[in-house]
């Protein structure tokens, strides 16, 4: 990755972390999530990376480290959501698969589909939707199947 100063557009430094492409970034500021989520949460601003090389990463946005690294060992990761209302992050994989993962304990969960409902194909796009108390998670597939769960 590389970070610029989008005012002067120069080159500020390179940001060294994941191997492979990067999938996706998600950007959590801490008083936007507070709104979201009725809490006070005093914390750096940070993002979450996905990449193609099985790991997502947590990074602080201050001075661009990482915090925290959580890896894939089975079926490659294909796309990524943040679930604000549970602070939970949400990937597909290519073995039709969809993961939440819990950044704060480094530990994740495959959500479980009714006998004949899984994704026979990789999970190509990744949303969360909320409304009010409830949050939705919508993944589509290349199976042509979009599944719909609802996170409590």
């Amino acid at each position: 990755m590389r970070a610029y100063r989008i005012k002067l557009g120069q080159q500020t430094q390179d940001i060294e972390g994941h191997t492979d492409s990067i999938l996706n970034i998600v950007a959590l500021d801490p008083r936007r999530l507070g709104e979201k989520t009725d809490q006070t949460i005093k914390d750096k601003p940070k993002l979450i990376t996905c990449s193609v090389d099985n790991t997502i990463k947590l990074w602080d946005s201050k001075d661009m480290e990482v915090v925290t690294t959580l890896e894939l060992d089975k079926s490659e990761l294909s796309c990524m959501c943040f679930l604000s209302n549970c602070c939970l992050v949400a990937t597909g994989q290519e073995d039709g698969s969809i993961r939440l993962w819990n950044l704060e304990i480094n530990s994740s969960v495959v959500l479980k589909s009714q006998k004949g409902f899984k994704h026979t194909n990789s999970i190509s796009c990744i949303i969360s939707e909320t409304s009010k108390d409830q949050e939705l998670l919508i993944a589509g597939s290349y199976d042509g199947w979009i599944s719909i769960w609802e996170i409590a």
